[in-house]
């Protein structure tokens, strides 16, 4: 069933749900398709992201604004989405957890051991935290591998962990 969908399906969403998501920019692109249909709520980050977290962890069958504008946006993704969420809506994002870690873990932090063994790394979720000296050398992989298994070359950025522990205000 899921092979005939994307067999039958109109590549233009699925192109550009790739091209949104790979660019860094979909919650912008979705803030921009709830305004241009005059949705009322609030569009910031975090609110947007609350709706994604709609459009991946509940039933088929729920509804809200953010569910409807990604199933007109994303039509072919959407009917995806719902035949994985069919009898049990949380098997998508353990799948989604499963293609990450199997990335993080498997792939790029296998070839970073194989060609960096002398640098240290932890994941963190979609991250890897290395030293900033060898940061160059790492996104170069992440980039080559995120590419090879995604189809799409990735947004990729950076961040200094100091700067945020620094900024954090303790109680």
């Amino acid at each position: 069933m899921l092979v005939k969908t994307i067999q039958g399906a109109d590549s233009e969403d699925i192109a550009k749900y790739k091209e949104l998501t790979s660019s860094g920019r979909f919650y912008e692109g979705l803030a921009d398709a709830l305004e241009e249909r005059g949705y009322a709520g609030q569009l910031d980050r975090d609110s947007l992201k609350e709706m994604v977290f709609q459009v991946l962890f509940t039933r088929s069958g729920f509804s809200s604004p953010g569910k409807r504008t990604f199933r007109e946006l994303f039509p072919t993704v959407d009917r995806i989405f719902a035949m994985y969420q069919k009898g049990d809506n949380s098997i998508l994002p353990r799948f989604l957890q499963m293609i990450e870690a199997h990335l993080f873990l498997h792939v790029i932090g296998k070839r970073v051991h194989r060609e960096l063994p002398e640098v240290p790394f932890f994941t963190v979720h979609d991250s890897l935290v290395v030293p900033e000296e060898y940061a160059d050398q790492v996104q170069e992989i992440m980039h080559a591998e995120l590419t090879r298994y995604v189809g799409v070359p990735p947004t990729l950025s950076r961040e200094l962990w100091g700067e945020k522990v620094q900024a954090y205000q303790y109680p």
